[in-house]
């Protein structure tokens, strides 16, 4: 595996929780 997509994937998913956390509060 792609170490850069594995860590774009990687932002995409913590981006993706910072924003269902941000909306629970």
């Amino acid at each position: 595996m792609d170490v850069l997509l594995m860590r774009d994937i990687e932002k995409e998913i913590i981006d993706f929780i910072d924003q269902e956390y941000n909306t629970k509060k």
